[in-house]
């Protein structure tokens, strides 16, 4: 860093005692770009299941790191102390992402503004919306006299929802 100190000289010449020093640094130089580890937990999925719209990262200590899906700006968080940084997307930030496949990237941003270059782009999906049922087709039935099913009746139904599902 840098210090710097200070002398009055009144209009005889005669100089006063030096201030304390004050120090101070210069930043020329952008922080480097962040990295995004991880958006939806594990998975790259964001759904909403509480604390699944969580995303994750790394950048130089103290900085400030901006979201950013295309120009639209997610938000900000400041980098802690060992550089990690956590940023929830908010209900605002899914609906401007949209349903489906996604990527974001991160800025850097230290605290006399010089900015780092974008971070890889981190791909995810996000989806919110339960699953759908398209259509009902019944297959089959065993039983069902005069078209009325019976308790003890098998049917077997073919059942098309929106997107794949699984069946437990």
């Amino acid at each position: 860093g840098k210090s710097i100190i200070a002398k009055a000289v009144d209009l005889a010449g005669n100089e006063s005692i030096a201030s304390a020093g004050f120090g101070f640094g210069i930043y020329t130089v952008a922080p480097g770009a962040p990295v995004i580890l991880s958006v939806g937990s594990t998975d790259s999925v964001v759904s909403s299941v509480a604390g699944d719209a969580v995303v994750s990262g790394s950048a130089v200590a103290g900085t400030t790191v901006t979201l950013y899906s295309g120009s639209s700006v997610l938000g900000a968080v400041v980098a802690n102390a060992q550089g990690g940084w956590v940023y929830t997307l908010t209900a605002g930030n899914i609906a401007t992402l949209g349903q489906g496949s996604d990527s974001i990237v991160a800025k850097a941003k230290d605290p006399v503004g010089n900015e780092s270059i974008p971070s890889t782009a981190f791909s995810f999906i996000v989806d919110t919306l339960g699953s759908t049922i398209s259509s009902v087709a019944l297959i089959s039935s065993t039983g069902g006299l005069n078209g009325t099913l019976n308790a003890g009746d098998v049917v077997t139904a073919r059942v098309t929802f929106n997107e794949a599902v699984t069946v437990t």
